[in-house]
């Protein structure tokens, strides 16, 4: 049965998920074998793709105008799909793709920055209660890098990190302005029924990881515990969400 995906706003990389499973269904991929070199090679293109929409977008909605809608819609997935090239990777983030009536931001050039160091600090917590009752959170600050209020053992909020200081970029730092967030709990959900809430830690492999794990269960009806423990990649063909953004 058809299913529908809920994620978080464009203050935080939610849009992504939809955005790349709107690509993956104007691609080939449900007819590639999983697991082999083709299927993760169009699924590692696709979420590059979107990520690069993700740099060239989203924002604080209450500061930055984002074409949510056609991001996520079909007509614009399949677009964004035909730049997907069986033979060869995209070298390094492909460009954003062009919405009239929007400007993007084009990022610079990301050169070899090896393997980024990637904090223990998200958490994730998915609840359901026997009156079927969902919860999803993903808790994610950190209290190693910033001072502790005396007398409240309450760290402030390293967050801000993920805002941008750089002139046109949907996530650049104003007041008041919320920075474009990397936590974004997920629910799935049947016509009044949910029945999946999920999320998962990694910055920004939440989006990838994710992605993968639906893919997995739904498309190819792995049972969701071979679905999560299935292997899973991580591409880094984009800027890090975490300053100083290489």
């Amino acid at each position: 049965d058809p299913v529908e995906v809920h994620t978080c706003g464009a203050w935080s990389q939610g849009p992504t998920l939809l955005q790349a499973l709107a690509i993956l269904e104007g691609s080939n991929v449900t007819t590639l074998e999983p697991g082999s070199a083709a299927y993760y090679h169009t699924m590692a293109e696709a979420i590059k793709l979107a990520l690069a929409d993700r740099e060239a977008y989203l924002g604080d909605p209450d500061f930055v105008d984002v074409p949510v809608d056609t991001l996520m819609s079909r007509a614009y997935g399949a677009e964004r799909a035909q730049l997907i090239d069986a033979n060869l990777a995209a070298p390094g983030m492909p460009s954003p793709g062009s919405i009239p009536g929007y400007q993007p931001y084009h990022s610079p050039v990301i050169h070899d920055r090896g393997l980024p160091k990637l904090p223990a600090d998200t958490s994730i917590v998915c609840v359901i209660d026997q009156q079927g009752n969902a919860i999803c959170a993903t808790p994610s600050d950190t209290s190693w890098d910033t001072p502790v209020v005396p007398g409240t053992g309450l760290a402030i909020s390293s967050r801000g990190d993920q805002s941008r200081a750089v002139r046109g970029h949907p996530s650049v730092m104003a007041p008041g302005k919320r920075p474009r967030l990397t936590p974004n709990p997920c629910f799935i959900q049947l016509p009044g029924q949910w029945i999946m809430p999920f999320g998962t830690p990694g910055g920004d492999a939440q989006v990838q990881a994710n992605l993968q794990v639906l893919y997995h269960h739904l498309q190819f009806k792995l049972p969701l515990q071979e679905a999560i423990e299935a292997p899973r990649f991580m591409t880094h063909s984009h800027p890090d969400s975490f300053a100083p953004h290489r």
